[in-house]
């Protein structure tokens, strides 16, 4: 008990954190006129996805748990996902969806990074049940998994190039970044530049410190309950270290920042992914065999991997749908969908 009131105890304190954050980040976008997606795909993902990021590196070099570290990322990601329907759902007369318009691209590149993953699993299943009629241990496909580049594995190269790709899209404008025009001042309005910039970085530092406890306790949750790493990583690191995109996203739609909002979310999984570069720097082992192939890791990976594409289509979809809807009802039936998928996972895991 006492395990699970600690948990709440540093989560309370990443979501106070993270609400400042925030508003800080919504002053940004206020005084520098950027694009909202800009804004809240690099700036609000890479400091929300600080706890992923520490957890990441937590779970494998401190406490020698990788499973840990990918049940949290892909776990994460399809909690972010689950957020952005929740406040679609929430804020439904705001239609939110209608008025997104520069994360399109940002999701494709997320959607293709699932596949990217996926393809070694699917290549797996193809060569064990023989259906390629190759052996199962060909030597080109062991040499194309294990091979490496400055100590990356291909599939962490590929997850940094996606991820400078999007970045790059996030950037540019389609209507000079107004956001609609949007601008309004912030609670933090009233202080100079340099002290926005300083509370920025006191609050992401306070971040790095709750993650970094947090890893520590759900750790120990594990050994307590006996569940597996990658599953504990999924289930309450995932949702705890998600607590600044629920935060964050909460604040900036109340304030009609929906594309910082929504960028926050996709930037977020983007991010999230890198982290897969950075755990490959500290294991021994091949990063794709690991993920693939270690009983204690690969079933939940998979699933949370396919829940997580299969949501990101999703997304893709109702951002592409026609701007105008009568049916409120017809409008939700993207996130209803989403969120379906998350609580399918959970009733899958425990039974």
């Amino acid at each position: 008990m006492i395990l699970f009131l600690k948990l709440f105890g540093f989560a309370s304190i990443v979501v106070y954190a993270s609400n400042t954050v925030g508003t800080i980040v919504d002053e940004f976008d206020y005084r520098t006129h950027l694009l909202g997606a800009f804004v809240g795909g690099l700036l609000l993902a890479a400091v929300t996805s600080l706890p992923e990021f520490i957890t990441g590196i937590t779970s494998t070099v401190i406490y020698n748990e990788p499973g840990l570290a990918f049940g949290n990322i892909f776990g994460s990601n399809i909690f972010n996902l689950v957020i952005l329907s929740v406040m679609d759902i929430i804020f439904a007369r705001k239609i939110i969806y209608s008025k997104i318009k520069e994360i399109d691209k940002a999701n494709k590149l997320s959607i293709l990074i699932y596949f990217i993953i996926l393809i070694p699993f699917i290549t797996n299943i193809l060569l064990g049940t023989g259906i390629l009629n190759i052996d199962v241990n060909n030597e080109f496909f062991i040499n194309f998994q294990n091979a490496q580049i400055l100590g990356f594995s291909l599939l962490s190269i590929a997850i940094l190039v996606i991820y400078f790709i999007s970045a790059k899209t996030l950037s540019e404008s389609d209507d000079g970044g107004d956001d609609d025009g949007r601008k309004q001042k912030g609670k933090f309005s009233k202080h100079s530049g340099r002290t926005i910039t300083l509370l920025f970085i006191f609050w992401a530092g306070v971040l790095v410190a709750a993650a970094y406890f947090i890893t520590g306790t759900t750790n120990d949750i594990a050994i307590l309950t006996g569940m597996s790493a990658s599953f504990a990583g999924a289930l309450f690191l995932g949702v705890a270290t998600s607590l600044p995109e629920l935060a964050t996203c909460y604040t900036l739609v109340k304030l009609d920042n929906y594309e910082a909002a929504a960028g926050g979310i996709v930037g977020s999984n983007i991010f999230n992914f890198t982290i897969i570069a950075v755990v490959d720097i500290f294991i021994k082992e091949n990063i794709i065999d690991l993920i693939v192939n270690d009983p204690a890791v690969s079933q939940n990976a998979l699933t949370l991997l396919i829940l997580g594409l299969i949501n990101s289509i999703i997304l893709m979809l109702a951002l592409m749908r026609k701007k105008k809807f009568h049916n409120k009802l017809v409008y939700l039936v993207p996130s209803v969908l989403i969120i379906t998928n998350y609580v399918f996972y959970l009733i899958i895991s425990f039974v």
